[in-house]
């Protein structure tokens, strides 16, 4: 990274996205921890004491495409107490998810673009740390099957229910073989469930209707259960 960065120091965002530095370049950073709440990188990895600095983000977008990235944005995220807001993507190199997400206490919007659906469900007493949580996105990166049936699924969708911070719940596939896994019966029943304890909860998800955006209240009027 070019060390002018470090001149930045009133900066407030920042997006790394089509470039990879390393983790001594990053760590120019430092300068903008009383400036800085909003960073795009391309790679966590390496990014753990360089991103911990910024005590002040508020919204942290980031790619792990290993399992060093992985170790890195768990390394960091203890230092982000005023996190509100983060972005995943990358490959599904998270299982399960790091016990320090459920520690931010101010997190209200998670979107894990590179988990599978699977350390989702495995994940749920991190989410239920998450106490402001208010919305979650839901995807299939690993491709695989899902049993919605199963007692992880349920423990899951129990937890759904009884958050009401949470007040949006979107799937978002492009995958079409990935969409799969939340177009079965079993997912619907899934949901159905929930809405019965959760009507004003927000759905979006390409499966459930025309526009894939309703509230479950609505979603029950057109598929009655």
């Amino acid at each position: 990274m070019p060390p002018q960065v470090a001149q930045l120091t009133r900066l407030q965002r920042l997006n790394l996205c089509t470039h990879s530095y390393s983790s001594g370049s990053l760590s120019c950073l430092s300068a903008m921890a009383g400036s800085l709440t909003r960073l795009h990188l391309s790679s966590a990895h390496g990014a753990s004491a360089g991103v911990a600095v910024l005590t002040r983000l508020q919204h942290w977008e980031c790619h792990i495409n290993n399992e060093a990235a992985a170790q890195a944005l768990a390394g960091a995220l203890p230092h982000l107490a005023g996190l509100t807001y983060l972005i995943v993507q990358g490959r599904n190199e998270l299982n399960p998810l790091p016990a320090a997400l459920g520690e931010l206490a101010h997190l209200e919007s998670l979107e894990c673009l590179g988990v599978g659906i699977d350390t989702l469900l495995s994940s749920a007493s991190v989410l239920q740390q998450a106490t402001r949580l208010r919305h979650l996105g839901l995807h299939n990166a690993s491709g695989c099957e899902v049993d919605w049936e199963s007692p992880t699924a349920a423990i899951f969708f129990d937890w759904l229910a009884c958050r009401p911070p949470l007040r949006c719940l979107t799937v978002d596939e492009d995958d079409v073989e990935n969409m799969k896994a939340f177009e079965t019966a079993s997912f619907l029943v899934r949901i159905m469930q929930l809405w019965r304890r959760r009507p004003s909860l927000l759905a979006h998800c390409p499966g459930l209707g025309d526009d894939g955006d309703m509230l479950l209240g609505q979603l029950h009027h057109r598929n009655p259960f």
